[in-house]
């Protein structure tokens, strides 16, 4: 409960320091209009969509990933739980 408390406060916190530096309001003009945050220069549309293309392949790419990553370990849990249930004595240790 203290963790919670504790986390909670925290990000809180950052969330309204990022509102105070307007951190919200130059990711939206980024993201909507290209324009680069503390600058006058906005990107070319053809830039904005191959930026927002990569993105979209990396967040796709990354819970590929981080789901084929959670199954092997899960077999890899899995044949070790097995060797190691093997190896212990029948009668006491029968069920892990």
């Amino acid at each position: 409960m203290r963790k919670l408390i504790i986390a909670s406060c925290i990000s809180a916190s950052l969330f309204i320091i990022a509102l105070q530096f307007g951190f919200f309001s130059a990711l939206a003009l980024f993201l909507l209009a290209g324009i680069i945050p503390g600058t006058n220069y906005a990107l070319s549309p053809n830039s904005m969509f191959a930026f927002v293309i990569v993105i979209g392949f990396a967040i796709v790419f990354r819970i590929i990933w981080t789901s084929r990553y959670k199954k092997s370990i899960v077999a890899r849990l899995a044949a070790l739980r097995d060797t190691q249930k093997k190896r212990l004595p029948k009668r006491r240790f029968s069920e892990i």
